[in-house]
Protein backbone atom coordinates (compact mmCIF):
# COMPACT_ATOMS: atom_id res chain seq x y z
CA UNK A 1 0.00 0.00 0.00
CA UNK A 2 1.56 3.71 -0.68
CA UNK A 3 -0.31 5.16 2.09
CA UNK A 4 1.28 3.62 4.59
CA UNK A 5 4.75 4.84 4.08
CA UNK A 6 2.98 8.58 4.58
CA UNK A 7 1.70 7.24 8.26
CA UNK A 8 5.19 5.88 8.93
CA UNK A 9 7.12 9.00 7.73
CA UNK A 10 4.51 10.98 10.10
CA UNK A 11 4.91 8.50 12.98
CA UNK A 12 8.89 9.35 12.76
CA UNK A 13 8.15 12.99 13.76
CA UNK A 14 5.80 13.05 16.37
CA UNK A 15 5.99 9.81 18.20
CA UNK A 16 8.66 11.04 19.98
CA UNK A 17 6.23 13.80 21.34
CA UNK A 18 3.34 12.11 22.65
CA UNK A 19 4.56 11.96 26.39
CA UNK A 20 2.72 8.65 28.35
CA UNK A 21 0.17 10.37 30.85
CA UNK A 22 0.65 8.24 34.02
CA UNK A 23 -2.48 10.20 35.36
CA UNK A 24 -6.22 9.98 35.64
CA UNK A 25 -7.88 11.35 32.09
CA UNK A 26 -8.35 15.49 33.22
CA UNK A 27 -10.46 17.77 30.69
CA UNK A 28 -8.39 19.00 27.63
CA UNK A 29 -6.39 16.05 27.24
CA UNK A 30 -6.65 14.57 24.12
CA UNK A 31 -7.97 17.89 22.60
CA UNK A 32 -5.21 17.59 19.82
CA UNK A 33 -5.90 14.22 18.63
CA UNK A 34 -9.42 14.44 18.38
CA UNK A 35 -9.29 17.48 16.45
CA UNK A 36 -6.89 15.47 14.16
CA UNK A 37 -9.36 12.43 13.99
CA UNK A 38 -11.83 15.25 13.77
CA UNK A 39 -10.83 15.15 9.78
CA UNK A 40 -11.85 11.60 9.15
CA UNK A 41 -15.23 11.69 11.02
CA UNK A 42 -15.96 14.83 8.68
CA UNK A 43 -15.74 12.43 5.46
CA UNK A 44 -19.58 11.14 6.32
CA UNK A 45 -21.19 14.68 6.94
CA UNK A 46 -23.94 15.12 4.66
CA UNK A 47 -24.43 15.60 1.84
CA UNK A 48 -21.64 12.70 0.95
CA UNK A 49 -20.90 13.23 -3.03
CA UNK A 50 -18.05 12.26 -4.72
CA UNK A 51 -16.30 13.61 -7.38
CA UNK A 52 -14.95 12.62 -10.61
CA UNK A 53 -18.17 12.07 -11.31
CA UNK A 54 -18.32 8.38 -13.48
CA UNK A 55 -17.83 9.55 -17.06
CA UNK A 56 -20.26 8.45 -19.63
CA UNK A 57 -19.04 5.51 -22.22
CA UNK A 58 -18.57 6.67 -25.68
CA UNK A 59 -21.76 5.34 -28.35
CA UNK A 60 -20.95 2.75 -30.70
CA UNK A 61 -20.46 4.53 -33.68
CA UNK A 62 -23.31 3.14 -35.21
CA UNK A 63 -24.46 6.02 -37.71
CA UNK A 64 -20.80 6.10 -39.46
CA UNK A 65 -21.50 2.72 -39.35
CA UNK A 66 -24.65 2.74 -41.35
CA UNK A 67 -23.49 5.37 -43.25
CA UNK A 68 -20.49 3.07 -44.68
CA UNK A 69 -22.43 0.34 -45.53
CA UNK A 70 -25.24 2.48 -47.39
CA UNK A 71 -22.66 3.74 -49.74
CA UNK A 72 -21.61 0.20 -50.48
CA UNK A 73 -22.19 -1.54 -53.91
CA UNK A 74 -25.60 -3.35 -54.10
CA UNK A 75 -24.13 -6.88 -54.24
CA UNK A 76 -21.43 -6.11 -51.33
CA UNK A 77 -24.62 -5.31 -49.41
CA UNK A 78 -27.00 -8.18 -50.26
CA UNK A 79 -24.70 -10.48 -48.45
CA UNK A 80 -25.85 -8.82 -45.30
CA UNK A 81 -29.41 -9.11 -45.99
CA UNK A 82 -31.36 -9.50 -42.82
CA UNK A 83 -33.42 -13.13 -42.21
CA UNK A 84 -37.31 -12.54 -42.33
CA UNK A 85 -38.14 -14.49 -39.11
CA UNK A 86 -42.07 -14.08 -39.40
CA UNK A 87 -42.48 -10.09 -38.99
CA UNK A 88 -39.58 -9.63 -37.14
CA UNK A 89 -36.02 -9.60 -39.44
CA UNK A 90 -33.05 -10.64 -37.84
CA UNK A 91 -29.32 -10.25 -38.52
CA UNK A 92 -27.57 -11.98 -41.87
CA UNK A 93 -25.73 -15.54 -40.37
CA UNK A 94 -22.07 -15.51 -40.59
CA UNK A 95 -21.37 -17.87 -43.07
CA UNK A 96 -20.23 -21.63 -42.09
CA UNK A 97 -17.49 -21.54 -44.59
CA UNK A 98 -14.20 -20.03 -44.07
CA UNK A 99 -13.93 -15.65 -44.40
CA UNK A 100 -11.58 -13.12 -44.05
CA UNK A 101 -9.96 -12.39 -40.76
CA UNK A 102 -11.45 -8.59 -40.87
CA UNK A 103 -14.80 -10.02 -42.14
CA UNK A 104 -14.73 -12.61 -38.88
CA UNK A 105 -14.25 -9.71 -36.42
CA UNK A 106 -16.91 -7.47 -38.33
CA UNK A 107 -19.47 -9.54 -39.99
CA UNK A 108 -22.13 -8.57 -36.81
CA UNK A 109 -21.49 -5.28 -36.91
CA UNK A 110 -22.46 -5.20 -40.85
CA UNK A 111 -25.33 -6.91 -40.56
CA UNK A 112 -26.50 -4.89 -37.77
CA UNK A 113 -26.34 -1.74 -39.98
CA UNK A 114 -27.79 -3.37 -43.07
CA UNK A 115 -31.16 -4.21 -40.77
CA UNK A 116 -31.18 -1.18 -39.34
CA UNK A 117 -31.16 0.18 -42.76
CA UNK A 118 -33.75 -2.00 -43.92
CA UNK A 119 -35.63 -1.14 -40.21
CA UNK A 120 -38.29 1.71 -40.39
CA UNK A 121 -37.24 3.57 -43.34
CA UNK A 122 -33.77 3.93 -41.60
CA UNK A 123 -32.22 4.41 -44.47
CA UNK A 124 -34.37 6.86 -46.25
CA UNK A 125 -33.90 8.87 -42.90
CA UNK A 126 -30.12 8.28 -42.80
CA UNK A 127 -29.80 9.86 -45.73
CA UNK A 128 -32.34 12.65 -45.29
CA UNK A 129 -30.77 13.57 -42.42
CA UNK A 130 -26.97 13.93 -44.24
CA UNK A 131 -28.74 15.67 -47.67
CA UNK A 132 -27.72 12.05 -49.48
CA UNK A 133 -30.63 12.01 -51.96
CA UNK A 134 -28.81 14.55 -54.31
CA UNK A 135 -25.46 13.35 -54.35
CA UNK A 136 -24.81 11.95 -57.95
CA UNK A 137 -23.54 8.36 -58.55
CA UNK A 138 -20.03 10.44 -58.80
CA UNK A 139 -20.07 12.16 -55.62
CA UNK A 140 -20.96 8.79 -54.32
CA UNK A 141 -18.46 6.93 -55.73
CA UNK A 142 -15.76 9.73 -54.55
CA UNK A 143 -16.89 9.18 -51.18
CA UNK A 144 -17.30 5.81 -50.51
CA UNK A 145 -13.74 4.91 -50.23
CA UNK A 146 -13.40 8.02 -47.17
CA UNK A 147 -16.52 7.00 -45.18
CA UNK A 148 -15.10 3.44 -45.13
CA UNK A 149 -11.69 4.81 -43.94
CA UNK A 150 -13.30 6.85 -41.53
CA UNK A 151 -15.49 3.95 -40.44
CA UNK A 152 -12.86 1.06 -39.93
CA UNK A 153 -10.75 3.77 -37.82
CA UNK A 154 -13.98 4.68 -35.68
CA UNK A 155 -14.23 1.26 -35.25
CA UNK A 156 -10.26 0.62 -34.11
CA UNK A 157 -10.90 3.72 -31.81
CA UNK A 158 -14.36 1.70 -30.34
CA UNK A 159 -12.86 -1.85 -29.96
CA UNK A 160 -9.52 -0.25 -28.19
CA UNK A 161 -11.67 1.47 -25.57
CA UNK A 162 -14.00 -1.18 -24.64
CA UNK A 163 -10.28 -3.57 -24.34
CA UNK A 164 -8.42 -1.34 -22.13
CA UNK A 165 -11.18 0.40 -20.46
CA UNK A 166 -10.62 -2.03 -17.09
CA UNK A 167 -13.67 -2.85 -15.02
CA UNK A 168 -16.19 0.05 -14.32
CA UNK A 169 -15.94 2.17 -11.52
CA UNK A 170 -17.59 1.62 -8.16
CA UNK A 171 -21.23 3.83 -8.17
CA UNK A 172 -21.66 6.60 -5.98
CA UNK A 173 -24.48 4.69 -4.41
CA UNK A 174 -21.66 1.96 -3.19
CA UNK A 175 -19.24 4.03 -2.40
CA UNK A 176 -21.41 6.01 -0.11
CA UNK A 177 -22.40 2.93 1.37
CA UNK A 178 -18.79 1.74 2.12
CA UNK A 179 -17.67 5.24 3.68
CA UNK A 180 -20.52 5.45 5.88
CA UNK A 181 -19.47 2.01 7.08
CA UNK A 182 -15.74 2.83 7.77
CA UNK A 183 -16.90 5.81 9.49
CA UNK A 184 -20.13 4.28 11.43
CA UNK A 185 -20.83 1.00 11.10
CA UNK A 186 -23.74 0.75 8.81
CA UNK A 187 -26.50 3.53 7.79
CA UNK A 188 -26.04 7.40 7.51
CA UNK A 189 -25.11 8.48 10.91
CA UNK A 190 -23.87 7.43 14.37
CA UNK A 191 -26.27 4.89 16.21
CA UNK A 192 -25.38 2.42 18.44
CA UNK A 193 -28.10 -0.20 17.97
CA UNK A 194 -26.46 -3.30 17.60
CA UNK A 195 -22.91 -2.01 18.14
CA UNK A 196 -21.09 -5.14 18.43
CA UNK A 197 -19.18 -5.69 15.68
CA UNK A 198 -20.92 -2.89 13.99
CA UNK A 199 -18.93 -0.27 15.54
CA UNK A 200 -16.25 -2.20 16.65
CA UNK A 201 -15.42 -5.78 16.76
CA UNK A 202 -16.63 -7.88 19.42
CA UNK A 203 -19.83 -8.29 21.55
CA UNK A 204 -20.93 -5.27 23.30
CA UNK A 205 -18.87 -4.16 26.15
CA UNK A 206 -17.66 -1.12 28.59
CA UNK A 207 -15.08 1.51 27.56
CA UNK A 208 -11.74 -0.48 29.27
CA UNK A 209 -12.90 -3.25 27.27
CA UNK A 210 -13.76 -2.31 23.76
CA UNK A 211 -10.71 0.88 23.78
CA UNK A 212 -8.12 -0.80 26.09
CA UNK A 213 -8.30 -4.77 25.47
CA UNK A 214 -6.75 -4.93 21.66
CA UNK A 215 -6.68 -8.62 21.97
CA UNK A 216 -10.66 -9.39 21.91
CA UNK A 217 -12.03 -5.70 20.72
CA UNK A 218 -11.13 -3.47 18.05
CA UNK A 219 -12.13 0.19 18.41
CA UNK A 220 -10.35 0.84 14.92
CA UNK A 221 -13.35 -0.90 13.08
CA UNK A 222 -15.05 2.45 12.72
CA UNK A 223 -13.67 5.99 13.08
CA UNK A 224 -16.90 6.72 15.67
CA UNK A 225 -15.77 4.33 18.26
CA UNK A 226 -11.90 5.36 17.74
CA UNK A 227 -13.27 8.72 18.61
CA UNK A 228 -15.44 7.83 21.25
CA UNK A 229 -12.77 6.15 23.04
CA UNK A 230 -10.20 9.51 22.21
CA UNK A 231 -12.71 12.23 23.07
CA UNK A 232 -15.29 10.04 26.02
CA UNK A 233 -14.42 8.68 28.86
CA UNK A 234 -15.74 5.37 31.04
CA UNK A 235 -19.26 5.22 32.41
CA UNK A 236 -17.29 6.11 36.08
CA UNK A 237 -15.78 9.63 35.28
CA UNK A 238 -18.35 11.91 35.33
CA UNK A 239 -17.99 16.17 33.86
CA UNK A 240 -14.62 15.04 32.01
CA UNK A 241 -14.39 15.98 28.29
CA UNK A 242 -10.80 14.21 27.34
CA UNK A 243 -11.40 16.59 23.87
CA UNK A 244 -12.58 19.85 26.31
CA UNK A 245 -12.15 21.30 28.97
CA UNK A 246 -16.13 22.52 28.99
CA UNK A 247 -17.13 20.30 31.89
CA UNK A 248 -20.94 20.45 30.83
CA UNK A 249 -19.99 18.17 28.47
CA UNK A 250 -20.31 14.56 29.72
CA UNK A 251 -19.29 12.21 26.64
CA UNK A 252 -19.61 9.28 29.35
CA UNK A 253 -19.78 5.73 27.76
CA UNK A 254 -22.60 3.21 29.01
CA UNK A 255 -21.52 0.68 32.31
CA UNK A 256 -21.73 -2.24 29.23
CA UNK A 257 -21.72 -0.34 25.97
CA UNK A 258 -20.56 2.66 23.90
CA UNK A 259 -22.20 6.40 24.19
CA UNK A 260 -25.75 6.56 23.14
CA UNK A 261 -27.33 8.29 20.18
CA UNK A 262 -28.35 10.55 22.20
CA UNK A 263 -25.17 10.99 24.07
CA UNK A 264 -23.42 11.43 20.58
CA UNK A 265 -23.95 15.11 19.61
CA UNK A 266 -22.02 15.92 22.77
CA UNK A 267 -19.60 14.25 21.53
CA UNK A 268 -19.39 15.05 18.88
CA UNK A 269 -19.44 18.99 19.46
CA UNK A 270 -15.76 19.43 19.94
CA UNK A 271 -15.93 18.05 16.22
CA UNK A 272 -19.05 20.15 14.68
CA UNK A 273 -20.43 18.93 11.69
CA UNK A 274 -19.58 20.73 8.33
CA UNK A 275 -21.23 21.54 5.09
CA UNK A 276 -19.32 18.41 3.13
CA UNK A 277 -17.27 19.43 0.25
CA UNK A 278 -17.41 16.63 -3.00
CA UNK A 279 -15.11 13.93 -1.85
CA UNK A 280 -12.02 14.02 -3.88
CA UNK A 281 -9.26 10.72 -3.68
CA UNK A 282 -7.30 13.86 -2.41
CA UNK A 283 -9.14 15.10 -0.05
CA UNK A 284 -9.55 11.66 1.86
CA UNK A 285 -5.57 11.02 1.85
CA UNK A 286 -5.18 14.33 3.27
CA UNK A 287 -7.69 13.77 5.98
CA UNK A 288 -6.14 10.37 6.26
CA UNK A 289 -2.69 12.67 6.73
CA UNK A 290 -4.13 14.35 9.29
CA UNK A 291 -5.80 12.00 11.76
CA UNK A 292 -2.77 9.45 11.66
CA UNK A 293 -0.87 12.47 13.32
CA UNK A 294 -1.91 11.25 17.06
CA UNK A 295 -1.17 7.96 16.68
CA UNK A 296 1.80 6.45 18.88
CA UNK A 297 3.55 3.39 19.03
CA UNK A 298 5.64 1.55 21.73
CA UNK A 299 7.22 -2.05 20.95
CA UNK A 300 4.90 -3.31 18.75
CA UNK A 301 1.63 -1.86 20.28
CA UNK A 302 -0.25 1.44 18.84
CA UNK A 303 -2.43 3.53 20.72
CA UNK A 304 -4.68 6.86 19.46
CA UNK A 305 -4.92 9.39 21.83
CA UNK A 306 -3.02 9.83 25.79
CA UNK A 307 -1.86 6.60 26.49
CA UNK A 308 -1.36 5.33 30.51
CA UNK A 309 0.32 2.58 31.77
CA UNK A 310 0.06 -0.18 29.04
CA UNK A 311 -3.41 0.12 28.52
CA UNK A 312 -6.69 2.27 28.02
CA UNK A 313 -9.25 2.53 30.38
CA UNK A 314 -10.75 6.33 30.05
CA UNK A 315 -10.77 7.06 33.42
CA UNK A 316 -7.08 6.36 35.67
CA UNK A 317 -4.81 4.87 32.08
CA UNK A 318 -6.11 7.38 30.09
CA UNK A 319 -8.20 8.04 27.26
CA UNK A 320 -7.04 6.03 24.50
CA UNK A 321 -7.49 3.10 21.56
CA UNK A 322 -4.80 0.26 21.76
CA UNK A 323 -4.23 -1.72 19.04
CA UNK A 324 -1.90 -4.74 19.67
CA UNK A 325 0.27 -5.75 16.68
CA UNK A 326 -0.49 -2.44 15.46
CA UNK A 327 3.55 -0.99 15.04
CA UNK A 328 6.61 -3.35 13.82
CA UNK A 329 9.82 -2.42 15.36
CA UNK A 330 8.44 1.12 16.48
CA UNK A 331 6.86 1.78 13.22
CA UNK A 332 3.25 1.80 12.73
CA UNK A 333 1.69 -0.72 10.67
CA UNK A 334 -1.09 1.69 9.20
CA UNK A 335 -3.41 -1.12 7.37
CA UNK A 336 -3.93 -2.63 11.09
CA UNK A 337 -6.07 0.58 11.84
CA UNK A 338 -9.44 -0.82 9.98
CA UNK A 339 -10.87 2.53 9.24
CA UNK A 340 -7.96 3.86 7.12
CA UNK A 341 -7.45 0.40 5.40
CA UNK A 342 -11.06 0.93 4.46
CA UNK A 343 -10.93 4.54 3.64
CA UNK A 344 -7.77 4.04 1.69
CA UNK A 345 -9.46 1.85 -0.98
CA UNK A 346 -12.01 4.33 -1.35
CA UNK A 347 -9.44 6.42 -2.20
CA UNK A 348 -8.05 4.68 -4.62
CA UNK A 349 -11.36 3.83 -6.33
CA UNK A 350 -11.80 7.41 -6.64
CA UNK A 351 -8.69 7.51 -8.62
CA UNK A 352 -9.48 4.75 -10.12
CA UNK A 353 -12.42 6.64 -11.70
CA UNK A 354 -10.54 9.08 -12.89
CA UNK A 355 -7.77 6.84 -15.25
CA UNK A 356 -11.38 5.50 -16.71
CA UNK A 357 -12.80 8.85 -16.99
CA UNK A 358 -10.41 9.64 -18.85
CA UNK A 359 -10.30 7.02 -21.41
CA UNK A 360 -13.84 7.04 -21.43
CA UNK A 361 -13.78 11.03 -22.56
CA UNK A 362 -10.63 10.70 -25.09
CA UNK A 363 -12.43 7.94 -27.07
CA UNK A 364 -15.46 9.71 -27.07
CA UNK A 365 -13.62 12.89 -28.43
CA UNK A 366 -12.07 11.10 -30.86
CA UNK A 367 -15.23 9.43 -32.29
CA UNK A 368 -17.59 12.54 -31.77
CA UNK A 369 -14.26 13.89 -34.40
CA UNK A 370 -14.42 11.55 -37.04
CA UNK A 371 -18.12 12.32 -36.75
CA UNK A 372 -18.23 15.89 -37.53
CA UNK A 373 -15.04 15.10 -40.09
CA UNK A 374 -17.56 12.89 -41.86
CA UNK A 375 -20.63 15.19 -41.53
CA UNK A 376 -18.24 17.53 -43.15
CA UNK A 377 -17.12 15.96 -45.83
CA UNK A 378 -20.69 14.24 -46.93
CA UNK A 379 -21.64 18.61 -46.71
CA UNK A 380 -18.64 18.89 -49.26
CA UNK A 381 -19.29 16.46 -51.63
CA UNK A 382 -23.10 18.25 -51.72
CA UNK A 383 -21.19 21.40 -53.01
CA UNK A 384 -18.73 20.02 -55.58
CA UNK A 385 -19.96 19.73 -59.41
CA UNK A 386 -20.52 16.29 -60.51
CA UNK A 387 -17.63 15.23 -62.15
CA UNK A 388 -17.20 15.62 -66.26
CA UNK A 389 -18.53 12.66 -68.31
CA UNK A 390 -16.15 11.99 -70.82
CA UNK A 391 -17.10 13.34 -74.28
CA UNK A 392 -18.74 10.47 -76.45
CA UNK A 393 -18.16 12.85 -79.39
CA UNK A 394 -14.70 12.68 -79.49
CA UNK A 395 -13.92 9.63 -81.12
CA UNK A 396 -16.44 10.38 -84.02
CA UNK A 397 -14.46 13.80 -84.31
CA UNK A 398 -10.95 12.35 -84.51
CA UNK A 399 -12.63 9.97 -86.96
CA UNK A 400 -13.78 12.48 -89.48
CA UNK A 401 -10.69 14.84 -88.85
CA UNK A 402 -8.81 12.09 -90.26
CA UNK A 403 -10.43 11.63 -93.34
CA UNK A 404 -10.70 15.10 -94.13
CA UNK A 405 -6.78 14.98 -93.56
CA UNK A 406 -6.39 12.20 -96.36
CA UNK A 407 -8.77 14.04 -98.77
CA UNK A 408 -6.97 17.52 -98.44
CA UNK A 409 -3.56 15.74 -98.77
CA UNK A 410 -5.11 13.85 -102.13
CA UNK A 411 -4.96 17.12 -104.17
CA UNK A 412 -2.44 17.86 -106.23
CA UNK A 413 -3.38 20.95 -107.59
CA UNK A 414 -2.84 24.83 -105.92
CA UNK A 415 -6.42 25.88 -107.90
CA UNK A 416 -8.52 22.81 -106.57
CA UNK A 417 -6.91 23.05 -103.03
CA UNK A 418 -7.55 26.83 -102.39
CA UNK A 419 -11.25 25.93 -103.19
CA UNK A 420 -11.42 24.02 -100.32
CA UNK A 421 -10.17 26.57 -98.05
CA UNK A 422 -10.35 27.17 -95.34
CA UNK A 423 -10.12 23.46 -94.64
CA UNK A 424 -6.87 23.06 -96.81
CA UNK A 425 -4.46 25.16 -97.10
CA UNK A 426 -1.75 25.25 -100.42
CA UNK A 427 1.63 24.79 -99.20
CA UNK A 428 3.63 25.13 -102.12
CA UNK A 429 5.66 28.17 -103.53
CA UNK A 430 4.00 28.52 -106.67
CA UNK A 431 1.03 27.36 -108.05
CA UNK A 432 2.96 24.56 -109.92
CA UNK A 433 1.36 20.23 -109.13
CA UNK A 434 2.27 18.39 -106.42
CA UNK A 435 1.28 17.38 -102.42
CA UNK A 436 1.41 20.53 -101.13
CA UNK A 437 -2.06 20.58 -100.34
CA UNK A 438 -2.30 19.88 -96.37
CA UNK A 439 -4.98 19.89 -93.60
CA UNK A 440 -5.67 23.24 -91.47
CA UNK A 441 -5.33 22.04 -88.61
CA UNK A 442 -6.33 25.42 -86.64
CA UNK A 443 -9.63 26.14 -88.56
CA UNK A 444 -10.45 22.64 -87.85
CA UNK A 445 -10.00 22.98 -84.36
CA UNK A 446 -12.17 26.27 -84.36
CA UNK A 447 -14.85 24.35 -85.92
CA UNK A 448 -14.70 21.58 -83.79
CA UNK A 449 -14.62 23.44 -80.77
CA UNK A 450 -17.94 25.19 -81.18
CA UNK A 451 -19.27 22.12 -82.74
CA UNK A 452 -18.40 20.15 -79.59
CA UNK A 453 -19.46 23.36 -77.35
CA UNK A 454 -22.94 23.38 -79.28
CA UNK A 455 -23.08 19.77 -79.02
CA UNK A 456 -23.24 19.73 -75.29
CA UNK A 457 -25.95 22.18 -75.16
CA UNK A 458 -28.38 20.34 -77.22
CA UNK A 459 -28.22 22.87 -79.79
CA UNK A 460 -27.90 23.49 -83.34
CA UNK A 461 -26.83 27.00 -84.74
CA UNK A 462 -29.91 29.53 -84.63
CA UNK A 463 -29.26 30.34 -87.71
CA UNK A 464 -29.42 26.87 -89.83
CA UNK A 465 -31.88 23.57 -89.61
CA UNK A 466 -35.50 23.89 -88.10
CA UNK A 467 -34.20 26.59 -85.52
CA UNK A 468 -34.39 29.22 -88.02
CA UNK A 469 -38.16 29.26 -87.85
CA UNK A 470 -38.38 30.10 -84.25
CA UNK A 471 -41.61 30.78 -83.34
CA UNK A 472 -42.84 30.76 -86.30
CA UNK A 473 -45.53 28.07 -86.66
CA UNK A 474 -46.53 28.80 -90.20
CA UNK A 475 -42.65 28.47 -91.60
CA UNK A 476 -41.86 25.70 -89.64
CA UNK A 477 -44.76 23.03 -90.69
CA UNK A 478 -44.18 24.31 -94.99
CA UNK A 479 -40.26 23.30 -94.05
CA UNK A 480 -40.17 20.35 -95.97
CA UNK A 481 -38.36 18.13 -98.55
CA UNK A 482 -40.57 16.48 -101.32
CA UNK A 483 -43.96 15.23 -99.44
CA UNK A 484 -41.55 14.73 -96.11
CA UNK A 485 -41.77 17.51 -93.03
CA UNK A 486 -38.51 18.15 -92.10
CA UNK A 487 -39.80 19.80 -88.97
CA UNK A 488 -42.21 20.18 -85.91
CA UNK A 489 -43.73 22.60 -83.97
CA UNK A 490 -43.03 21.28 -80.45
CA UNK A 491 -41.48 21.62 -76.70
CA UNK A 492 -38.05 20.10 -76.36
CA UNK A 493 -37.22 16.65 -75.38
CA UNK A 494 -34.55 15.47 -72.88
CA UNK A 495 -31.27 17.83 -73.66
CA UNK A 496 -32.49 19.82 -76.08
CA UNK A 497 -32.52 23.66 -74.81
CA UNK A 498 -35.37 25.33 -73.55
CA UNK A 499 -37.44 22.34 -72.98
CA UNK A 500 -40.42 23.81 -71.65
CA UNK A 501 -40.94 26.78 -74.85
CA UNK A 502 -43.16 25.45 -78.17
CA UNK A 503 -40.52 25.91 -80.67
CA UNK A 504 -39.49 25.03 -84.03
CA UNK A 505 -37.39 22.00 -83.89
CA UNK A 506 -35.80 19.25 -85.85
CA UNK A 507 -38.66 16.69 -86.80
CA UNK A 508 -36.92 13.80 -88.18
CA UNK A 509 -33.62 13.61 -85.53
CA UNK A 510 -33.22 12.82 -82.19
CA UNK A 511 -31.80 16.02 -80.19
CA UNK A 512 -29.57 13.77 -78.66
CA UNK A 513 -28.12 13.14 -82.37
CA UNK A 514 -27.49 17.20 -82.96
CA UNK A 515 -24.03 16.62 -82.06
CA UNK A 516 -23.48 13.60 -84.64
CA UNK A 517 -25.07 16.01 -87.58
CA UNK A 518 -22.65 18.72 -86.32
CA UNK A 519 -19.57 16.72 -87.23
CA UNK A 520 -21.24 15.21 -90.71
CA UNK A 521 -21.80 19.20 -91.36
CA UNK A 522 -18.17 19.88 -90.56
CA UNK A 523 -16.88 17.23 -92.74
CA UNK A 524 -19.08 18.62 -95.37
CA UNK A 525 -17.62 21.46 -95.37
CA UNK A 526 -14.53 20.50 -96.04
CA UNK A 527 -15.82 19.05 -99.54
Amino acid sequence: MQRPAIVVFTMATISVSLARNTEAVTAGDNAMAGAKLCAALRLGDDPVEFEPQIEKEPAAPTELYKLNMSLAPKEWRMRFAPKINGAAKEPAEKPKAPIPADWEKKWELWAQAEMALQTDDGETKLKKKLGLQSLSSTAISLLRPEIATIADAAYELYKDYQESKGTPPTADAELKTELLKAIYGAGTGYDNTGEGNKLYTGSAAAYATVCGNGATHDATLTVAATFACVCGVANSKASVGPCTKDTAINPQWEGGGIVTKANWPKLRSTCPPRTQIKLTSSGIENALATAVQRIAVKGTTAYIGTYGDGTCDGNAQGACVKVDNGAKDNVLTPEKIQWIAKLTAIADKLKQRTKYNNKAATATQQINQLQKLTESRVALAQLLPPAPQPSTHAPAIAAQTLQAKGQCEAIQTAKLCKEKEPKCEWKGRNDEDGPHCKFNTTAAEQQATQAEKDGASGAAPATSGCARHGSDKTACKNDKTGDKQNCAFRKGKENEPEPDKEMCRNGSFLASNNFALMVSAFVALLF
